[in-house]
């Protein structure tokens, strides 16, 4: 798998983590630890233990593929150490990490981020929201009504979380006046923003599959950003066939990153010259 996601440093990280909790003596901290990255692969060996999210009777069925919740062990902290090297290590350079500190422990928070996992759209279609990949998660505060949002971090002091650079970030934690409602509702434009918002990763991984080679090794950040102007490029042209953005993405990649500048790919997007799903085939006719 590829994941548009920069290194990041171990010691830092931990060392930040470490820090952050000393500063909350009287928290719970709680690392949360997507094992849906781990699915066919090494699963998370580190010391302590684990509450698997996905244990209810509405999502057993997910178990295998459950976020773990792990309770930080603040009172020692050669036991903490251990479980912050063994977890940085583990989840780095994958979208899989965050942490919470809460007045609740890992145990206390489980049954809320359950009601929090399934959502209702405006059809009554219920979707799995996969707030624990830290990409997703991030851009649930532009996302989420605010109810919603307080649903899903009103029982928390804070949310870090490990950005895109590699960087730790911090997530709005929001309270409740009144008792939060469930299922938390995605409506039309929520659900349109979910799935734009996901349409880079979603070319990113298309594009491992058919030109692996157009994909960097370095600067990974960043290059999600350029695939999201590709994505936002085609979506503002009205491309209505996913394998002509990825076509489109690609041709991007292999550019150099500045194939949305080439006059005559904007000939062609202006000339509509290529038929729905075949733009890739346009493309090697025109450059070729």
């Amino acid at each position: 798998m590829y994941f548009a996601v920069d290194p990041l440093d171990d010691a830092d990280i931990t060392s930040k983590l470490i820090a952050l909790i000393e500063a909350e003596p009287n928290a719970y901290w709680t690392a949360v630890v997507d094992s849906a990255f781990d699915h066919g692969g090494t699963a998370l060996a580190c010391p302590g233990s684990r509450e698997v999210l996905y244990s209810n009777e509405e999502l057993d069925a997910m178990s295998e593929v459950s976020p773990l919740l792990i309770p930080l062990v603040r009172e020692d902290k050669d036991t903490l150490v251990a479980q912050l090297n063994a977890i940085v290590q583990h989840c780095a350079g994958r979208p899989m990490l965050s942490v919470a500190a809460s007045r609740k422990n890992a145990t206390e928070l489980k049954p809320n981020w359950q009601r929090c996992v399934r959502v209702l759209t405006d059809d009554r279609q219920k979707l799995v929201l996969r707030f624990t990949d830290t990409r997703v998660l991030q851009d649930l505060p532009k996302i989420l009504r605010p109810e919603s949002l307080a649903a899903l971090t009103h029982d928390l002091i804070a949310w870090w979380y490990v950005d895109r650079t590699g960087a730790l970030a911090s997530l709005p934690v929001i309270p409740v006046d009144a008792s939060p409602r469930y299922p938390l509702e995605i409506g039309k434009h929520e659900f349109k923003r979910l799935v734009d918002r996901g349409e880079p990763d979603a070319v990113i991984e298309a594009m491992f599959e058919q030109t692996q080679h157009a994909l960097p090794t370095t600067r990974k950040a960043e290059f999600f950003e350029r695939i999201q102007a590709v994505c936002e490029f085609a979506r503002e042209r009205e491309f209505d066939s996913f394998p002509d953005v990825v076509a489109l993405a690609s041709f991007d990649a292999l550019s150099g990153q500045r194939g949305l500048e080439n006059p005559k790919l904007i000939q062609l997007v202006t000339d509509r010259g290529w038929k729905r799903g075949e733009m890739g085939k346009a493309l090697v006719e025109l450059f070729d």
